[in-house]
C-alpha cells in the first residue's frame, strides 16, 4: 500500500477546475471551491496513523506528478485518486494506467465540486479509447481488460 499526499494542500487551479458560485447578491461568478493550499491532516499525524494501523504502508510527500518518479516499479492492481483537481488527476491516470495489472482498477473521486477531477478522467479515457463506469455517488472506474 502506498499513500501520496502534498501535505501542503491543493495544488493551484485551473480553468477546468473553477465552478460557478453565487454571492451575495445572487449574481454567479467562476470561482475555485478549494483553494490552493488548503489541508487537512499533517504528514505526521498520516504516518503515525498508518504505522499503527498498516505499519507495511509507505508515506510518499510530495506533488503530483513529481512525487511519482519515486514510486516502484510495478503491476498496480488497485489506484484510488482522490486528488481534487484537473492536473494532478490526469497526472495520475497518466502514470497509473499503463501500469495496472490486468483487471487492475482506478477509482477516481468525482464531485459537483470537483469538476477538474471528472473532466481529466474523460478526456483520459476519451484521448486513450478506454470505457469507464461512473457509480452513483460520481465515482469514474477504470478496469484494465488486459489478460
Amino acid at each position: 500500500m502506498h499513500l501520496i499526499d502534498s501535505f501542503s494542500g491543493t495544488s493551484r487551479n485551473v480553468a477546468q477546475d473553477v465552478i460557478a458560485v453565487r454571492d451575495s447578491e445572487g449574481d454567479v461568478q467562476m470561482a475555485e471551491f478549494f483553494q490552493a493550499g488548503k489541508t487537512d491532516a499533517s504528514e505526521a499525524e498520516v504516518r503515525a496513523t498508518f504505522a499503527s494501523e498498516f505499519p507495511g504502508a509507505a508515506v510518499h510527500a510530495g506533488w503530483i506528478p513529481a512525487v511519482l518518479s519515486s514510486l516502484p516499479e510495478a503491476a498496480w492492481a488497485f489506484v484510488h485518486l482522490d486528488v481534487t483537481l484537473y492536473e494532478p488527476t490526469l497526472a495520475g491516470l497518466e502514470y497509473f494506467q499503463s501500469r495496472l495489472s490486468p483487471r487492475g482498477v482506478i477509482l477516481c473521486d468525482g464531485s459537483i465540486f470537483c469538476p477538474g477531477a471528472e473532466a481529466a478522467f474523460r478526456t483520459y479515457c476519451e484521448r486513450n479509447a478506454l470505457g469507464y463506469a461512473v457509480l452513483g455517488h460520481r465515482e469514474y472506474v477504470l478496469v484494465n481488460e488486459a489478460r
